[in-house]
């Protein structure tokens, strides 16, 4: 009987442990969208989102649109994982960009539960609140 009770929880919490996201999903996520961001590359950045938002998505990164980001803050050099914010509810991922030109930014994403972009905030200025929500030393 214990083992029928097991086996009936397991299955109904299933479905919660298979749509959370890991370090290495958001890793994952981030680093396709470096690569393709640097090389200009919009097709690719539009397969990083969902099929209904690839398209829009592809238009809002077109070339030209990438080449003026990149004009203003550069291409990034590094992106590292610093951590989770949920502070307003949702599972915001957090990066330490360094940027060629604006240098050290931050960068956030959320995925969906099939690890597609839902939305990237390329760079936002390093706070005193943002800090103190992540380990000493990282920024």
């Amino acid at each position: 009987m214990r083992y029928l009770t097991f086996l009936s929880v397991f299955f109904l919490l299933l479905p919660c442990f298979a749509s959370a996201q890991s370090t290495a999903d958001f890793d994952a996520a981030m680093g396709k969208f470096v690569k393709a961001y640097n090389a200009k590359d919009s097709s690719a950045i539009g397969k990083l989102w969902p099929a209904e938002r690839r398209k829009q998505m592809e238009r809002v990164y077109s070339a030209k649109q990438v080449t003026e980001l990149q004009g203003k803050y550069g291409k990034i050099n590094s992106c590292k994982f610093v951590g989770i914010d949920t502070s307003e509810g949702n599972k915001v991922a957090v990066f330490k960009s360094v940027f060629s030109k604006a240098g050290v930014q931050a960068t956030v994403i959320t995925l969906n539960p099939e690890n597609y972009l839902t939305s990237i905030r390329l760079t936002i200025t390093v706070t005193p609140e943002l800090k103190s929500m992540f380990k000493e030393g990282v920024w």
